[in-house]
């Protein structure tokens, strides 16, 4: 309870100190705060409580029912400090005081209550009583009615999508979006097209494939609905907007923010970002045709912005840095202290890039870091060495035939088996007729014969060795 924050020890004289064992209605006792006199001089509060006649009428329209326990309820409501004296205790390992409301006050039922319907008086179907609380509610689904927004614009290359990979596109998008809510659960999805998971893997097109490969982790059931049954969908596909609503809603402007805050990046290494973006002179013009918009065609873009063509869906800007992704786009006069800074600890040129992509982004990086990379003086005088393993030798045996190691070998168009004692190093080489398993125990059982049985056989676990027959063979 130290550890839980719930207790802590008290090194001064208190002007209360509470009995430590209550007697049970048979007679034994029980470890545990007897503030029967305490109770005596607390000032109740008398907070109104509900019974089970006031909440019978609130469910009279309700299907289902759900009720969730508080654990350790009163424990979570903390105590002043000049509070917390009145609850002491002695023990045999010192005077301790609770520093959250303990069981058995008088006024600890009130203040719970209390402090249960600030949290939950406004939310509809959520009824607490103490340390329980009923969620009830008519309906489990929510009749056709939205709980989320998302969307997305396409792309120039997306808009010339077929149907059918819209569509798929759609559900791809939708997963993806709500994937910590829908994971590991059983979807039913509505779409208006009725091939659209007809198609097997083999027959479909290259990108069907992949939209379906990135679906196989969900467990979905895609039923077709004509039109007229999803009329809020089918309105939607029909009357888009041409242009994009300006202004960010607070969600998407919350996703912003936590993208931005979770960067792996000081603040004095983003202010230094943002000052050089400022004084790039690319960068003014990549900043405007953000703003502005990207033209229409790769022949209208400026010379200065053809390489960032490519990227040009993915590119924003936020608090003047400029974004690929949630990556870092690194104006020119920092990319050269960037490259040092991947390369500290003189990684190769894989780890190198992939530290990188993790988070920055510029074009023709990872050529760049390559090519540092294989510059290095120092790396490449090491990259080429390899640590041998140290020879590791066998311990010396005790006596004769205590140890033996056996293998098998090949020489002038022959196949030879080979035993050697680790005591003596005597051998014996044995012409073989054959390599299978049988034919190796014949021969280590007439040297057996001869010689003893060893306590020890070595061997480089070969087929011939590693093989059922072998292991029966062996445990004889």
């Amino acid at each position: 309870m130290v550890n839980a924050d719930v207790i802590c020890k008290v090194n001064s004289p208190t002007p209360w100190v509470n009995s430590l064992i209550v007697e049970k209605p048979n007679g034994k006792l029980m470890v545990c705060l007897d503030p029967k006199d305490l109770n005596s001089a607390i000032q109740r509060p008398h907070y109104p409580m509900r019974t089970l006649e006031d909440i019978l009428p609130q469910l009279s329209n309700a299907h289902y029912y759900k009720k969730l326990d508080v654990r350790s309820g009163y424990l979570t409501n903390s105590l002043d400090e000049p509070s917390s004296y009145f609850t002491t205790f002695n023990t045999p390992y010192g005077i301790y005081r609770f520093k959250r409301l303990p069981f058995g006050l008088n006024c600890s039922q009130d203040l719970f209550q209390a402090k249960i319907d600030e949290c939950y008086a406004e939310i509809d179907g959520v009824v607490a009583i103490v340390d329980d609380i009923l969620v009830y509610g008519p309906v489990l689904l929510q009749d056709d009615k939205p709980v989320a927004y998302a969307s997305k614009s396409l792309t120039t290359s997306e808009i010339n999508y077929a149907q059918i990979e819209k569509e798929m596109y759609s559900i791809v998008l939708g997963c993806t979006r709500f994937h910590q809510y829908i994971y590991g659960r059983r979807i039913r999805v509505e779409t208006l097209l009725v091939s659209i998971m007809k198609k097997s893997l083999l027959d479909a097109p290259a990108r069907l494939q992949r939209m379906i490969l990135r679906l196989q982790r969900y467990e979905l059931d895609v039923v077709h609905l004509p039109g007229k049954c999803i009329s809020v969908a089918d309105i939607l596909s029909r009357q888009f907007l041409s242009d994009t609503y300006p202004g960010l809603s607070d969600s998407f402007e919350a996703q912003v923010h936590i993208v931005f805050s979770s960067l792996p990046i000081s603040d004095r290494k983003l202010e230094e970002i943002e000052k050089a973006t400022l004084s790039d002179p690319q960068f003014d013009i990549l900043k405007s045709v953000i703003l502005e918009g990207w033209p229409q065609s790769r022949s209208e873009c400026p010379t200065q912005m053809l390489e960032f063509w490519n990227h040009r869906d993915e590119l924003s800007m936020n608090s003047g840095i400029i974004f690929k992704g949630h990556k870092i786009v690194i104006p020119t006069s920092l990319r050269a202290l960037m490259l040092d800074k991947f390369h500290t600890g003189h990684m190769g040129v894989e780890k190198c890039i992939r530290r990188a992509r993790d988070v920055l982004f510029w074009p023709k990086m990872s050529l760049d870091i390559s090519d540092m990379v294989l510059k290095y003086l120092f790396c490449l005088e090491r990259r080429n060495y390899i640590a041998k393993e140290p020879l590791e030798p066998h311990k010396i045996p005790q006596y004769p035939w205590q140890v033996v190691a056996t293998n098998l070998f090949y020489w002038n168009n022959a196949d030879y088996f080979v035993i050697v004692d680790y005591y003596s190093l005597y051998l014996e080489v044995h012409k073989l007729h054959g390599i299978t398993s049988t034919i190796v125990i014949n021969n280590l059982k007439g040297t057996f014969s001869r010689l003893s049985i060893p306590k020890t056989v070595v061997s480089d676990n070969g087929s011939q060795y590693s093989s059922q027959e072998f292991c029966e063979f062996a445990k004889k």
